[in-house]
């Protein structure tokens, strides 16, 4: 259900008639009511090893491979399931508006952690949010347990800038990782002090394509609070020039801003 992004049981049974199945099984699909009970009995732990065995092979068989010499993991959180009819000890629950009025809605999220390839991207593991705590609480103890099972799969931890607390960087430092993530915070000191000498640092400007790119790069920056290293941010500004007629054309600009550690 997770490869597939379905977020029930139900989801699944409509899918059962589709001809993709048939080529994957091979046999019959067995029924939801199958599907839930069996994996309701699986350990988490035993998966878990099947998955670091799988890991194992598919190294060693070099079918994974790094991106731009670096082995990258990736962490991200996921809404995998959906209910308003049923729910279960761990399920968090939220209130939203219907056409019924307002109702509980039942759902699991959960932190997932992949190792990213140019061709094959691999779930190493996922960690659930509990009831009560955030989503940086799942992914401290999602962290350990990688970096605890797969302490040589990767290098650097690409992440949204929701992880980028002091706490995640300084146990990603203890592992002897790096991180690279999303600058969104504009009240951050160091978002403050980097955007003050963009503004005096000329960019650097190249084309890939169709897209031209301005790229701005200040390092050495040590204005994070609680986490004692350097850091460097980067400022990407991406123009693409769209022509929809032959005589017309319309400028489209994205810009990126990222944080990553530094290498010592």
């Amino acid at each position: 259900m997770f490869w597939c992004r379905f977020r029930s049981l139900n989801k699944l049974e409509g899918s059962k008639r589709s001809s993709k199945w048939r080529e994957i099984l091979k046999e019959r699909f067995p029924s939801v009511d199958s599907v839930g009970r069996i994996a309701s009995q699986i350990y988490l732990d035993e998966v878990r090893k099947a998955n670091s065995k799988l890991y194992s092979v598919i190294r060693r068989m070099k079918a994974l491979s790094p991106i731009e010499s670096f082995w990258v993991g990736i962490l991200d959180g996921h809404e995998m399931i959906t209910t308003r009819d049923c729910s279960c000890e761990d399920c968090l629950i939220r209130r939203v508006r219907t056409l019924d009025g307002e109702i509980e809605q039942y759902y699991h999220r959960y932190v997932t952690f992949l190792l990213a390839g140019p061709k094959i991207t691999l779930l190493l593991d996922a960690e659930p949010i509990r009831r009560g705590e955030d989503e940086v609480s799942a992914c401290m103890r999602l962290i350990e347990r990688v970096c605890k099972n797969f302490p040589r799969a990767f290098k650097v931890v690409a992440c949204d800038g929701l992880y980028l607390q002091a706490k995640v960087l300084n146990l990603l430092d203890q592992h002897k990782k790096y991180i690279i993530a999303v600058l969104k915070d504009e009240n951050r000191v160091i978002y403050r002090d980097a955007n003050g000498l963009f503004s005096i640092v000329s960019p650097e400007r190249f084309k890939d394509g169709k897209v031209e790119y301005e790229i701005w790069d200040v390092d050495h920056l040590a204005s994070w609070d609680n986490y004692p290293k350097e850091m460097r941010v980067v400022k990407s500004f991406e123009r693409t020039t769209e022509r929809r007629h032959a005589a017309s054309g319309f400028l489209s600009g994205r810009k990126w801003e990222t944080v990553t550690s530094e290498t010592t």
